[in-house]
């Protein structure tokens, strides 16, 4: 049987949505998620993709508390983003848009997988 690979979901929460991109250890996006802010969706959506997983969640303690919560209380492995980490990714965009899906992606960049 082939070992599971390491994959890291970036969160990215807003007032009514939460972005999330998976991406792989090298840092190969595989999967997007758009979900409602206190759905149950995005637990069966990362359980999908791998049952080795990381959930990077940009620090942002006013949007994300709930988020955490729900993600500690089934034993999910979290890592909290600082906002300056994820800014320099998200002006790049297309549009320069802050809250487009790059916030999540920057989130679930390879380097919080090796937890730096």
């Amino acid at each position: 049987m082939e070992a599971m690979e390491m994959i890291v979901i970036g969160l990215d929460v807003h007032k009514q949505s939460v972005t999330a991109v998976a991406v792989d250890e090298a840092g190969r996006p595989l999967d997007e998620a758009v979900i409602q802010v206190g759905s149950d969706a995005l637990l069966g959506w990362a359980s999908s993709l791998s049952s080795e997983r990381l959930c990077a969640v940009e620090d942002c303690r006013q949007l994300t508390r709930w988020l955490e919560q729900q993600l500690l209380s089934v034993g999910e492995d979290l890592v909290r983003v600082p906002p300056k980490l994820t800014v320099p990714e998200r002006e790049v965009g297309p549009d320069r848009r802050i809250g487009d899906r790059s916030g999540g992606a920057a989130g679930a960049g390879p380097e919080q997988a090796s937890g730096g």
